[in-house]
């Protein structure tokens, strides 16, 4: 059986299709840690539990329907995609 030669851009490309089609939208739930409040209006941060972590951008079109004050240690559910 022969094995199928990928070069680096299609493998990132199938990783990021098939990671988009799976979690289209999702929802999970983390601790908010390294926020970075950007003066464009994006937000940045950490995600994490005790198992993992993950990197959020979460952009000014969405941070404007935030209806409380977000800062680290905060525990929340976000509804999103995956990308």
């Amino acid at each position: 059986m022969d094995t199928k030669i990928y070069s680096v851009g299609e493998l990132n490309r199938l990783a990021r299709n098939t990671l988009e089609k799976s979690f289209s939208g999702i929802a999970v739930e983390g601790e908010i840690s390294d926020l970075i409040q950007h003066r464009s209006g994006h937000w940045y941060f950490t995600l994490k539990d005790k198992d993992a972590q993950l990197r959020v951008a979460m952009f000014r079109s969405s941070n404007a329907r935030v209806r409380f004050e977000v800062e680290n240690g905060l525990q929340v559910l976000l509804k999103g995609r995956a990308s």
